[in-house]
């Protein structure tokens, strides 16, 4: 294969991406007139049952055009959960206006990349007012900030291994008027 029919593949995969950016920046603006419309007439913003049937439709219909069924579940379960966490945000700031000026700061334990800032970015970034995220190198400069910053969560994540199974631990420190609340989530995903 030639340099120049590469060149033209990869082209042609660059315009596909950028349809397909194009087509998510239009179902985000949909998303945003459901969740109006959620607002206005008291609905939730989550219908698991539709999200059910639509993936169902969805996996079976990339089954057709012969897409794996794991890969199709993947990236729509990908947009829904951005969907979802979109009316979310939208939903918050509907509620709470005042919050648009709260400050949330967030202790994790990692570097810029790490799993934990990524997480820390996935969930509160879309909540209304300032998001400032606090890398820690350890547990201790975890709790050391809890008690000198007071961030709204504090979080981080440990691999003990039980038997052969490596498990995961999320710990979430939390201050609520001075106190300290901690809590160990046993989790294989972070999901709030």
């Amino acid at each position: 294969m030639s340099n120049d029919v590469l060149d033209t593949l990869r082209h042609d995969i660059n315009e596909i991406d950028s349809d397909l950016l194009v087509l998510l920046a239009k179902r985000r603006r949909i998303s945003h007139g459901v969740v109006e419309y959620k607002i206005a007439n008291n609905k939730p913003i989550r219908d698991e049952a539709r999200e059910l049937a639509l993936l169902e439709k969805l996996i079976g219909y990339g089954k057709s055009l012969g897409l794996d069924a794991y890969y199709v579940n993947n990236v729509f379960q990908t947009i829904l959960e951005d969907s979802v966490l979109h009316q979310q945000a939208m939903l918050q700031k509907n509620l709470n206006p005042d919050a648009l000026s709260e400050t949330h700061r967030v202790t994790y334990l990692g570097g810029q990349g790490s799993y934990s800032q990524l997480a820390c970015h996935k969930y509160f970034s879309r909540r209304p007012g300032k998001l400032v995220e606090i890398g820690c190198t350890s547990f201790e400069e975890i709790t050391g900030k809890v008690e000198k910053v007071k961030p709204t969560l504090a979080y981080c994540q440990l691999k003990i291994p039980v038997r052969v199974v490596l498990m995961k631990y999320l710990i979430c420190c939390s201050m609520h008027k001075s106190l300290l609340s901690v809590k160990l989530l046993i989790a294989l995903n972070i999901a709030y």
